[in-house]
């Protein structure tokens, strides 16, 4: 289940930071936003989640219930709490993973990071370098 939340995660940090690489108005609300998990004290982080989770009075009941669904001890049952985990796991290590991202893509110029290369450049970028390495 590690190997799946760590892709999970890499994934969606990807994924968010080259859609926040884009010139778009209000994006560095949305970048602080979604980084703010890594800064929060991991004790509410938990309390938050935990109030999410709660079977009986949480957020996550009260959106499942209209909807039909049955409610789910998502803290004490043994199928449902690892899922649980997995969640606030991802959700709270994209912001950091997304950050790294985005520097990583702002070092190239945005023409780089939007075309290939074609198969004519290649030997040329790849010229000095001993295939023996």
């Amino acid at each position: 289940m590690a190997f799946f939340t760590v892709i999970v995660k890499m994934a969606i940090s990807l994924y968010l930071a080259a859609q926040f690489n884009k010139k778009v108005k209000g994006s560095s609300v949305y970048r602080a936003i979604i980084f703010s998990p890594t800064f929060t004290a991991n004790v509410a982080i938990a309390m938050v989640w935990a109030w999410i989770f709660e079977p009986t009075y949480g957020l996550l009941r009260v959106v499942m219930k209209p909807l039909g669904f049955p409610m789910i001890d998502w803290m004490h049952s043994t199928t449902h709490s690892l899922p649980a985990v997995i969640i606030v796991l991802i959700w709270s290590g994209i912001g950091y993973d997304m950050v790294l991202f985005l520097a990583h893509l702002k070092t190239y110029p945005w023409k780089y990071t939007t075309q290939l290369w074609s198969m004519e450049q290649i030997p040329s970028r790849l010229s000095g370098i001993s295939p023996f390495l």
